[in-house]
């Protein structure tokens, strides 16, 4: 599929997308190569697929890629575990609604096996403010904080209180029947 595409007239910036539905997320890799990214903060590294790569290789011809040795074990989704053999720095330019951010020199761990998507790794999501742990963390505490406020409130029209005999008198007002 990636191949068709190349074939067809130059374009300045070459999209990759896994279908021809409207992709949300796409980086812009070394300024060539328009590709669909997913976040991922369960991930150590940041993952380029073979075909990605392959694709960036025909468009940035003197692209360096170092072979890695040993190899990278990586777990894929399932379970399933992997071994990388090379890995490529690129730069990239996200597509967000504040502007596009451009990170350089970005280390990818290229994964042999047919993925279009671009696996930004949780390094690569902090340089860049992204921290869902943190996110998770704030969240928490906001909803911590929500009911501690609530068990705290007391109404102000109504004070319960006992009088010197222990029995509970009218300190307030009672609370309305509705």
């Amino acid at each position: 599929m990636l191949h068709e595409k190349r074939d067809r007239h130059p374009e300045r910036v070459k999209r990759v997308t896994a279908d021809d539905g409207p992709t949300i997320r796409t980086a812009v890799i070394n300024g060539v190569l328009d590709v669909p990214f997913c976040p991922d903060a369960g991930s150590d590294a940041s993952i380029i697929g073979r075909p990605v790569l392959d694709e960036l290789r025909d468009l940035v011809t003197n692209l360096p890629v170092e072979h890695v040795d040993p190899p990278v074990r990586v777990v894929v989704a399932g379970g399933s575990m992997t071994l990388c053999h090379a890995k490529v720095n690129i730069d990239l330019q996200i597509t967000t609604a504040a502007g596009p951010p451009a990170l350089t020199n970005i280390e990818c761990i290229v994964l042999d096996v047919p993925e279009e998507k671009l696996l930004l790794g949780r390094t690569t999501l902090q340089s860049i403010g992204v921290d869902l742990d943190d996110m998770f963390e704030r969240l928490a505490q906001q909803h911590i904080d929500a009911a501690e406020a609530e068990a705290d409130d007391v109404p102000s029209d109504y004070v319960s209180a006992r009088d010197r005999s222990g029995r509970r008198g009218g300190a307030g007002v009672a609370p309305p029947c509705w």
